[in-house]
Protein backbone atom coordinates (compact mmCIF):
# COMPACT_ATOMS: atom_id res chain seq x y z
CA UNK A 1 0.00 0.00 0.00
CA UNK A 2 1.38 3.36 -1.00
CA UNK A 3 1.33 6.23 1.50
CA UNK A 4 -0.89 9.14 0.51
CA UNK A 5 0.99 11.95 -1.13
CA UNK A 6 0.87 15.46 0.19
CA UNK A 7 -0.32 18.16 -2.19
CA UNK A 8 2.45 20.07 -3.87
CA UNK A 9 2.74 23.32 -1.84
CA UNK A 10 3.43 25.29 -5.01
CA UNK A 11 -0.25 24.88 -5.93
CA UNK A 12 -1.54 26.45 -2.72
CA UNK A 13 -1.12 30.08 -3.83
CA UNK A 14 -2.91 29.27 -7.08
CA UNK A 15 -5.75 27.64 -5.15
CA UNK A 16 -5.99 30.65 -2.86
CA UNK A 17 -6.11 32.98 -5.86
CA UNK A 18 -8.78 30.92 -7.61
CA UNK A 19 -10.99 30.54 -4.55
CA UNK A 20 -10.62 34.18 -3.58
CA UNK A 21 -11.40 35.28 -7.13
CA UNK A 22 -14.56 33.18 -7.14
CA UNK A 23 -15.93 35.17 -4.19
CA UNK A 24 -14.55 38.57 -5.19
CA UNK A 25 -11.93 38.78 -2.42
CA UNK A 26 -9.50 40.90 -4.40
CA UNK A 27 -6.98 41.43 -1.59
CA UNK A 28 -6.69 37.66 -1.10
CA UNK A 29 -6.25 37.27 -4.86
CA UNK A 30 -3.40 39.79 -4.72
CA UNK A 31 -1.80 38.11 -1.70
CA UNK A 32 -1.93 34.73 -3.46
CA UNK A 33 -0.50 36.23 -6.64
CA UNK A 34 2.34 37.81 -4.67
CA UNK A 35 3.26 34.53 -2.98
CA UNK A 36 2.97 32.64 -6.27
CA UNK A 37 5.11 35.14 -8.16
CA UNK A 38 7.82 35.19 -5.52
CA UNK A 39 7.83 31.39 -5.26
CA UNK A 40 8.20 31.03 -9.03
CA UNK A 41 11.14 33.45 -8.87
CA UNK A 42 12.70 31.38 -6.09
CA UNK A 43 12.18 34.04 -3.43
CA UNK A 44 9.67 32.88 -0.86
CA UNK A 45 8.11 35.71 1.13
CA UNK A 46 8.43 35.95 4.91
CA UNK A 47 6.13 33.17 6.15
CA UNK A 48 5.00 34.91 9.34
CA UNK A 49 4.12 38.17 7.57
CA UNK A 50 2.40 36.32 4.73
CA UNK A 51 0.29 34.14 7.01
CA UNK A 52 -0.57 37.18 9.13
CA UNK A 53 -1.74 39.15 6.06
CA UNK A 54 -3.81 36.23 4.77
CA UNK A 55 -5.40 35.61 8.18
CA UNK A 56 -6.19 39.31 8.61
CA UNK A 57 -7.90 39.46 5.25
CA UNK A 58 -9.78 36.24 5.88
CA UNK A 59 -11.03 37.64 9.20
CA UNK A 60 -12.28 40.67 7.27
CA UNK A 61 -14.22 38.65 4.69
CA UNK A 62 -15.35 35.73 6.87
CA UNK A 63 -18.54 37.45 8.12
CA UNK A 64 -19.57 38.25 4.55
CA UNK A 65 -18.91 34.65 3.50
CA UNK A 66 -21.01 33.43 6.42
CA UNK A 67 -23.85 35.78 5.42
CA UNK A 68 -23.73 34.51 1.85
CA UNK A 69 -23.74 30.90 3.02
CA UNK A 70 -26.68 31.57 5.31
CA UNK A 71 -28.52 33.18 2.41
CA UNK A 72 -27.96 30.11 0.26
CA UNK A 73 -28.97 27.67 2.98
CA UNK A 74 -31.21 29.47 5.46
CA UNK A 75 -31.92 27.66 8.67
CA UNK A 76 -35.49 27.36 9.77
CA UNK A 77 -36.10 28.35 13.36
Amino acid sequence: MQAPTRPDPRWRPARLKGSASNIGADRLVNLGADVEGKARAGHLPDPAATVHAIRDEFQTIAPTCADITEGLHPTHH
